[in-house]
């Protein structure tokens, strides 16, 4: 998007949408976030300091139940969520690790279970799909969704 004869912008999304300026299509200034979330964003200034912005929405599951669970028996409820996950395990996971991965398999959260059932907090989290891992088992990773 062309903002003055000056400036140019690109925009593009990621956690949320972002844009990053140029004066010369050489040197960029930095990225700037928005407090638009969702993809795959165009841009068209209509005035002074008027835009408008067509992007596709939030990501969200439809038809997802309460709760999401393996072949091995882990639970997460909610699901979806907002600020916290509860996993339970047919059997004592005292001791053992899990990793909260985001879809690109990026690992954004690891720590240790305290017991049979546990409270994992999701506040540092943005809103999207992740997979929770039991590490020491042979089970597969868990959806859940953050919203």
């Amino acid at each position: 998007m062309i903002e003055n004869t000056s400036e140019l912008r690109f925009y593009g999304s990621g956690q949320n949408i972002w844009y990053n300026a140029t004066p010369n299509g050489g040197v960029w200034n930095g990225y700037v976030h928005t407090n638009v979330y969702g993809g795959d964003p165009s841009v068209v200034k209509l005035g002074a300091t008027n835009y408008l912005m067509v992007y596709v929405g939030p990501s969200y599951l439809t038809n997802m139940q309460d709760h999401e669970t393996n072949a091995s028996g882990v639970l997460i409820s909610p699901n979806p969520s907002k600020d916290y996950i509860m996993v339970s395990t047919p059997t004592d996971v005292e001791g053992l690790s899990f990793t909260i991965t985001d879809i690109r398999g990026r690992i954004m959260i690891s720590d240790v279970f305290k017991d049979k059932a546990n409270k994992i907090n999701l506040a540092n989290l943005h809103d999207g799909m992740y997979l929770l891992n039991v590490i020491g088992r042979s089970s597969h990773p868990v959806p859940f969704m953050k919203q």
